[in-house]
């Protein structure tokens, strides 16, 4: 009888154990990316900001796991500015996600940022992962970006485009 129940014992915890190995073997692991674009416009008064909702559902491929994700890792947030037309001023950039400061910079040109194709990488880990973490919440973050000059009255028309890439964990179990 101490036999049955070690052995009826053995096959659970070993059905328990089998079950987390066969939940592991079936996660779906991929990476995928997103460019998210912020179209500002100064008209005049010497400032200007967009907000834009990015949604993680708008890649195929997230969108056929949406339901199963497990975790969302921002492996990399980059910023560029491909598009500058206008005035030359100097202007004060702040670019935030859900409401959290990701750039902050005084006194940059715009245009010869433009020019240069520079790019700005965010490295904060405590950025990247809270990123991540609302994507996997929400689905969603608002990226909002504001942009100010001093240098009077300028107009101005450029693009601020935000490049991530993430890795996706999912398991239909």
């Amino acid at each position: 009888m101490k036999k049955r129940i070690v052995s009826a014992c053995l096959a659970i915890v070993s059905a328990l154990s089998l079950t987390g190995c066969i939940k592991d073997l079936l996660d779906v692991n991929f990476d995928t990316s997103a460019s998210i674009a912020l179209p500002v416009e100064i008209d005049g008064d010497g400032s200007g900001s967009k907000e834009v909702l990015f949604s993680i559902e708008s890649d195929a491929q997230v969108k056929k796991y949406s339901k199963y994700i497990e975790s969302v890792t921002v492996k990399s947030f980059t910023v560029s500015l491909p598009s500058y037309s206008g005035s030359a001023a100097v202007y004060d950039l702040r670019l935030s996600v859900d409401g959290m400061t990701v750039v902050d910079l005084k006194d940059v040109d715009l245009a010869a940022m433009n020019a240069r194709g520079e790019t700005i990488s965010v490295e904060d880990p405590q950025i990247l992962t809270a990123i991540g973490n609302n994507l996997l919440d929400n689905k969603t973050i608002k990226v909002a970006g504001e942009a100010a000059t001093k240098s009077g009255k300028v107009t101005a028309a450029f693009n601020v485009r935000c490049d991530m890439s993430m890795g996706i964990t999912a398991n239909p179990l």
